[in-house]
């Protein structure tokens, strides 16, 4: 979101300058909204399923009010740790729209939590009776606790209470004034049960109207006034001022290499092409020194080129080319550092630092400087990066260009919201089926939003007895939720295409270099010549995976 926040006094209103999201941001802004149980986005992460903790069945959370409150406690607010990289999707509306849906929850549980205090604290008995029911209900049943349907087992708890609401209305065990209180102490519940199922039927009905229009692209911006500032230093200026700090942090130049994960944020590597020849000199004349940072030079300009064509063509897909620094932190690291230096401004590595780097032919340890180039397809889906490495040993220089490949969010953030259905016997026709509709609300979803709005003012307990979601470490917003994309026939072939063109273009490059400093070319050409031809046929492999 690349707007301009005014400190005047008053209050000012970011306008959004993006005209439309990519379909990766679509689906994980989207997922703040979603109403599917919690299990659904913890199954994404094998590793993290241990990790979800739920201490009481309906403190439960569903898996938008999850995974809003653990993506803004983990990217905004003091102290918390770096973040990776997410190419393809602007983390700012993410935040915006999972801030947007704890807004709106917030407003729904202000309200259960009064329509508990008038039909539950005044009438505690009957509401305890009626908790109770609902909990064997949820232990009796055989998935989570808003499920719909059951067998008689699990409707027995609610008959036993219909059962005894009917005998305390006939026949109070009480006279005088206590018989009246006896009679509605568990009808009162009932009645505050239909004006929660009122405020909860229309709280879904927005947040479902959101997420769908998230995904059909006619919602694009949040609806929360909660980084808004009206003054200086107060709490939607802090709030805006961490957006603004997760935004400049997306855009930094030094990755993070961990094993056979690839590089965070960008994939692993899926295939590889090297050149290694000797400098030799092409005549007597000698070769004319140069440094490593003149063949990235040109080669960045070359690669600047591929966006220009000889061909009448429509959106064609435009590379970033950008200078890289990639430092080694292996598989099983937990949380990355970011460096600390005079060559660091802000988040990213200064030019100088980076022309340090690249001719310092670190062979030991230390960051490597990479030439990227980022192709981002299907709007945002795919992210395919062409890493270039120009090394240099005596009188032998080496080029590498490797392929990194990021696939498409899991499926889980880009399904439309449906209305429940399940089938059933068609009436007197058993042996045909029918679907009928089931209530976007049930009531046992009541019962667990009646249940988490009282400890709404008190949302570190209600985490600790509901469970919160974990994330994977170190956390990216993009490549967390990263699926592979051969599933897909047509962005498996894109990938393949992409390499081509910018191996071309890197060895080229090269070659120009060298012939401009009286280095023989030949073997180089005649390399360029071989790898031509493996790149007719590109076989994706998993090289970070080769055990040396």
């Amino acid at each position: 979101m690349a707007d301009t926040l005014d400190m005047t006094p008053g209050p000012q209103v970011p306008l959004s300058t993006t005209a439309a999201l990519s379909a990766a941001a679509q689906g994980l802004a989207a997922g703040a909204y979603h109403d599917d149980p919690v299990t659904a986005v913890v199954g994404l992460h094998e590793n993290l399923a241990g990790g979800y903790k739920n201490r009481w069945r309906l403190m439960r959370p569903n898996m938008g009010e999850a995974f809003s409150v653990a993506v803004t406690g983990r990217m905004l607010g003091a102290g918390r740790k770096p973040l990776i990289q997410a190419p393809g999707v602007n983390p700012e509306i993410v935040l915006g729209h999972c801030l947007s849906a704890i807004a709106e929850r917030r407003r729904r549980d202000g309200q259960l939590a009064a329509i508990m205090l008038v039909f539950g604290v005044l009438f505690l008995p009957g509401a305890l009776l009626w908790l109770g029911a609902f909990q064997l209900r949820a232990m009796t049943g055989r998935g989570d606790a808003s499920q719909a349907g059951g067998g008689f087992l699990r409707q027995l708890p609610m008959v036993a209470m219909i059962g005894l609401t009917a005998v305390l209305l006939l026949v109070p065990p009480f006279t005088g004034p206590l018989s009246w209180y006896a009679r509605f102490v568990t009808l009162a519940p009932v009645l505050g049960a239909l004006l929660a199922h009122r405020v909860c039927l229309r709280s879904s009905q927005q947040l479902r109207a959101r997420w769908k229009g998230l995904l059909d692209g006619s919602l694009v911006g949040s609806t929360t006034p909660t980084t808004v500032p009206t003054q200086p230093g107060d709490r939607a200026s802090r709030a805006a001022a961490e957006l603004k700090a997760v935004e400049a942090e997306q855009r930094t130049n030094y990755m993070y290499y961990a094993g056979d994960k690839g590089i965070l944020g960008v994939g692993p590597r899926r295939g590889y092409w090297t050149v290694s020849e000797r400098i030799r000199p092409a005549d007597d004349r000698g070769v004319l020194p140069f440094q490593t940072w003149d063949l990235t030079t040109a080669i960045k300009q070359r690669l600047a080129d591929l966006r220009q064509t000889p061909f009448i063509v429509g959106d064609s897909p435009r590379p970033e080319v950008e200078d890289w620094l990639v430092e080694s932190i292996g598989a099983g690291a937990g949380e990355v550092t970011r460096p600390k230096s005079t060559d660091v401004q802000g988040y990213r590595i200064s030019n100088a630092g980076l022309q340090a780097a690249c001719n310092e032919q670190r062979f030991g340890g230390g960051p490597r400087h990479y030439v990227a180039t980022q192709y981002q397809l299907f709007k945002g889906q795919l992210v395919v990066t062409l890493l270039t490495h120009v090394s240099r040993l005596h009188d032998t220089l080496r080029i590498d260009v490797s392929l990194h490949v990021l696939g498409p969010v899991h499926g889980l953030f880009t399904t439309a919201p449906a209305v429940p259905e399940k089938t059933v016997p068609d009436g007197l026709r058993p042996w045909k089926e029918r679907k009928v509709q089931l209530p976007i609300v049930t009531w046992d979803e009541v019962i667990r939003l009646c249940v988490r709005a009282t400890l709404f003012w008190a949302p570190h307990i209600r985490d600790w007895l509901g469970g919160r979601l974990p994330l994977p470490e170190p956390f990216g917003l993009r490549h967390a939720w990263a699926t592979s994309p051969a599933g897909n026939r047509f962005m498996a072939d894109d990938v393949e295409r992409s390499v081509a063109p910018v191996v071309r273009a890197v060895l080229e490059g090269v070659v120009q270099v060298l012939r401009s400093h009286n280095v023989d070319v030949t073997p180089f050409v005649d390399r360029l010549g071989v790898v031509n031809g493996t790149m007719q046929s590109i076989t994706p492999g998993t090289p970070d995976t080769v055990v040396l």
